[in-house]
């Protein structure tokens, strides 16, 4: 979060930005605060929904990207945790020796990647719906209780789920939502791969398109730190107008400036995108899997 003044901003001119889940959570579940301080949001790899939608980002938020979780399921999640270091649910000393825990015993490895092939009982737990610090999203954002500030969503082409999957689809159901409260939403599509990318860690198969997160230093214009001597000029074009956009969206709430091609305001009507190309441009164009993205949110929804 940054605004005018350094990272604790000023009220009302901060700018948010991650992954859904932080997004959906600040957006929705204290809406009043976060309208008093928030501008604008910016979040990226889209996010589940559910049947109708949540906002962008990278793991939902609204519940339906959580696996169902409630406080029964993470409870368990944190006896399972304890089992794995050693420690029994009914020793007296058990806070205590969570507490002691190390930083890395506590993540152990964890990533991404750990978080989809984990094997035997789950030690890690993702937020779940209470109520109170964390709410229904979707609900949230189809009923309009929601920080109304501009937003821009997104995910990458080759995001987890695939095309209709809980990323891409769930932006495209989000930027509709949102759209449709009447709130300034800029969508994309980060299509864009580096031309000369490391190999894959062994074992690990090449990665088909733009991949989940490989966005990330093209937004910050850090691809040449990401990539070091394999970028590229073109990888270093892509990150120069990205970055822009994002520099311009959180001075103001508008992604346009001058020498940038124009970004338009997400409208369901016109569906229109930009795509972030594999050809290294910024185009904006009609979403070219809309159809199929709005057939496969139906046929969620109808179930």
């Amino acid at each position: 979060v940054g605004g005018d003044g350094g990272s604790g901003g000023n009220g009302g001119s901060a700018t948010l930005t991650g992954g859904g889940v932080q997004i959906n959570h600040v957006s929705s579940a204290a809406p009043d605060e976060a309208n008093a301080i928030l501008a604008r949001s910016q979040g990226g790899s889209g996010g589940s929904g559910g049947a109708a939608g949540s906002l962008a980002g990278a793991s939902g938020g609204d519940g339906g990207g959580m696996g169902g979780a409630n406080l029964a399921s993470t409870e368990e999640i944190g006896v399972n945790f304890a089992k794995a270091h050693g420690i029994d649910a009914d020793d007296p000393q058990a806070l205590a020796k969570l507490r002691a825990l190390s930083q890395e015993q506590v993540t152990d490895g964890l990533s991404m990647m750990a978080m989809f092939t984990a094997k035997g009982p789950r030690t890690f737990a993702s937020p779940f719906v209470d109520g109170k610090l964390a709410v229904d999203a979707g609900a949230a954002y189809r009923s309009g209780n929601f920080a109304h500030v501009p937003i821009m969503i997104g995910a990458t082409r080759g995001d987890m789920g695939g095309k209709t999957g809980m990323m891409i689809g769930g932006a495209r159901n989000v930027e509709t939502t949102i759209a449709g409260q009447g709130v300034p939403v800029y969508a994309y599509r980060f299509s864009y791969v580096a031309e000369n990318p490391p190999p894959p860690p062994p074992g690990m198969p090449p990665q088909q398109g733009a991949g989940h997160a490989s966005d990330i230093p093209f937004f910050f214009d850090t691809q040449a730190i990401k990539y070091g001597d394999r970028t590229t000029a073109r990888d270093n074009a892509m990150g120069k107008t990205i970055s822009a956009y994002i520099v311009n969206f959180a001075k103001t709430g508008d992604p346009n400036g001058t020498g940038l091609p124009a970004w338009p305001k997400y409208d369901r009507a016109q569906d229109r995108i930009m795509d972030f190309s594999p050809g290294g441009k910024a185009v904006p164009e009609k979403d070219p899997w809309g159809a199929d993205l709005d057939a496969a949110a139906q046929k969620t929804a109808a179930k």
